[in-house]
């Protein structure tokens, strides 16, 4: 495993866990945009201008991708379910903590986003 036990805790006491029905909007264009969203369970789509254009499912992940170096954004697209769905999310304020605590940890989240 790459990370230590004590950056494990950390980030398990950060996660938060929603969850949400078929139909319902997780993010709505040009919604501001604070965190990371895993998704856990259910498939949502994406659409732009009410056109589809991909569907995610199980151990995808979207929202900002939050770097140390980068402003937070906005939503590029609709983010709806599709089914029922559990997401976890983490904001950038509890990663940036994170990776405070633990500086060994960039290493591995940036990896593991490119």
């Amino acid at each position: 495993n790459e990370t230590s036990t004590g950056c494990r805790r950390a980030l398990s006491l950060q996660i938060q866990r929603n969850g949400f029905t078929p139909g319902d909007y997780i993010a709505h264009k040009d919604d501001c945009v604070d965190c990371v969203y895993f998704l856990v369970r259910g498939h949502v789509k994406i659409k732009i201008n009410g056109n589809l254009i991909g569907i995610l499912g199980k151990g995808d992940t979207f929202g900002e991708k939050w770097w140390p170096t980068t402003v937070t954004g906005k939503a590029n697209a609709d983010i709806q379910a599709m089914t029922y769905v559990e997401i976890e999310t983490l904001t950038h304020d509890s990663l940036r903590e994170i990776f405070i605590k633990f500086p060994d940890y960039w290493e591995v989240w940036e990896k593991n986003w490119k």
